[in-house]
This record gives C-alpha cells, structure tokens and sequence, in this order.
C-alpha cells in the first residue's frame, strides 16, 4: 500500500481547514465567526404586541379640587375669653290702655299735668281716688281721645316731684315713659308706643328698681336697665321678636352685687370681698374684660 500519497493528501487537508477557519497574524485579536444566510422559513411567526395607547396630556385640577392645608394660627386671646350668655325670659307688660270720652273721673283729685312736646302735645294726667290709699293714676290725652293707663304708682309716693312723664328713646324708637314710686329704692316704670291713628300700646312695665336708657351692648339701639338695693341687684330688657325680653344679672355672673357704671361697664362682687371683676355686655353676652 502506499502510504506516502495518503499522508500527503491528509496533511493539506488540515492545513487548509487551519487557514480557512479565520485566524490570521496574531493570536491575541478574536474574530467573528461568518455567519451564512439564515433560513428564515425555519422561524416560528412573530407575535407583534398590542399597541401602547398613547399618554393623556397632563391637564391641572381646578383651583376647588385641590385640596389646600391652612396652617392652624394661634387664636387671638379676645377669643380665649368666655361669653356668659344671658338667661332671657318675656318681660312684663303694663295694663293696656283703655280708651275714655270724658277723661279722667269727676271726683278724681289731680296731682300734676305733663305735656309732652315730642308726641304732639300728648297730655299725662297723674291723679288719685277717692278712698284709694293704694295707687296714684294715670290718664294719657291725645288729639283724639283719653287713656287710662292704670297706676303709675303707689299712693305714698302721689307728690307731683315723685310722678314722670318724658319722651326716651328706647328699643331703636321713640316711647312714653311714665314713672312712679314702689319704694325708698325702687320706682315703677312703664313705656308706651303711640301708632299714627295716636293709640297707645303698652311695651314694658319694669318694677325692678330705678330704671334709665343705654345702649349696653353697644349696638346701636338703647335698652332699658335697671338696680335697686344692697347689695346691688341688676336688670337689662331688650327689644327681641316683637317684644321685650328682661335677663337678670346677679343669676348670670352668679354674683351678690352687680353695679353699672358709666362707662357701660358692669362690675361684679361678692360681700365681703373687695375685689370686683369687670363684664362688657354684647349682643351674644357678658364677657370678661381683662387688664
């Protein structure tokens, strides 16, 4: 056998796929392999993805649907005091006036006559009875006719200087105030309205110590307070739904004494202390006033 063609033909064999495979000059260089033609028939299909439905444009809430955190402040101190609120009950009303065509009676002994210029001339007659040790009356005139009020007053305070009549300003309007005594420390005050016809109405009837007109709450309109006594006891009526209402002050700042001053300033004590503590009335209530 010859063997000499057989290794001959081997050895070009291998130095041809040595030379053919792709390495060339240096050994330290990797090279690609070459890659044929792909048979592209042999892949399985491609499954394209869904579509991405594009962004929505960013669109800014509405000023009232954004939600906004306002800082908590500090509350100012005026706040921090309590309002004692007042315990209102309806006032009581003076007898209403009864119209008359002869005026007062004939035996009817006269204490004095007050003309009011502020109601047209509207004419208060304070009188006593006959055998009547109890009261001192009261007749009102107008252009049209006579009233009678009823009492004034009682029959130990019937001298002329203890009976008025005056025109106030009261519950944002004009009334007819009549006065009259109950006591050393009290008197009896009733308020009257007169409508355009010129008939009178009764509106307030205070019997609970000295009366005068002030705007206490400082509203705008006067109310009508009261005191008498000692320790002093202290009333304020105001105009509220058609009528007039009365609070009592003691029972509200649970206090011995309560004294208005003329500052419109009410102060509040115990006996025998000597300390007083000082309340602004409002339409909401008292409240306490601090230095």
């Amino acid at each position: 056998m010859n063997i000499i063609p057989k290794a001959a033909a081997l050895l070009a064999v291998l130095f041809l796929l040595t030379t053919g495979c792709g390495f060339s000059g240096s050994n330290d260089a990797e090279q690609s392999p070459v890659i044929g033609p792909v048979n592209t028939a042999s892949l399985p299909d491609y499954d394209a993805p869904a579509s991405i439905p594009a962004a929505e444009p960013f669109t800014p809430a509405a000023p009232d649907q954004v939600t906004v955190t306002t800082p908590i402040l500090p509350p100012d101190h005026t706040q921090l005091e309590a309002i004692i609120t007042l315990d209102w009950q309806e006032a009581k009303l003076p007898p209403q006036p009864e119209a008359s065509l002869t005026g007062i009676p004939s035996d009817a002994e006269t204490v004095s006559v007050q003309r009011l210029k502020d109601f047209g001339g509207t004419e208060i007659t304070f009188y006593t009875l006959p055998g009547d040790e109890d009261y001192v009356y009261a007749d009102l005139r107008t252009s049209g006719a006579h009233y009678s009020l009823g009492p004034a007053g009682t029959y130990n305070y019937r001298k002329a200087e203890d009976l008025n009549a005056a025109a106030v300003s009261a519950f944002n309007g004009i009334a007819i105030k009549i006065t009259g005594g109950l006591g050393a420390n009290s008197t009896l005050s009733s308020y009257y309205t007169i409508d355009k016809a010129g008939i009178p109405a009764g509106i307030l009837q205070v019997d609970t110590g000295h009366t005068h007109e002030a705007d206490v709450d400082r509203d705008g309109s006067a109310e009508v307070v009261s005191a008498h006594g000692t320790p002093m006891a202290a009333y304020v009526y105001r105009w509220h739904d058609g009528h007039a209402e009365e609070a009592y002050l003691n029972d509200a700042l649970q206090a011995d004494s309560v004294l208005l001053r003329d500052d419109l300033i009410y102060e509040a004590a115990d006996l025998g202390e000597s300390a007083a503590e000082e309340y602004q009335l409002t339409s909401e209530g008292l409240t306490l006033q601090t230095p």
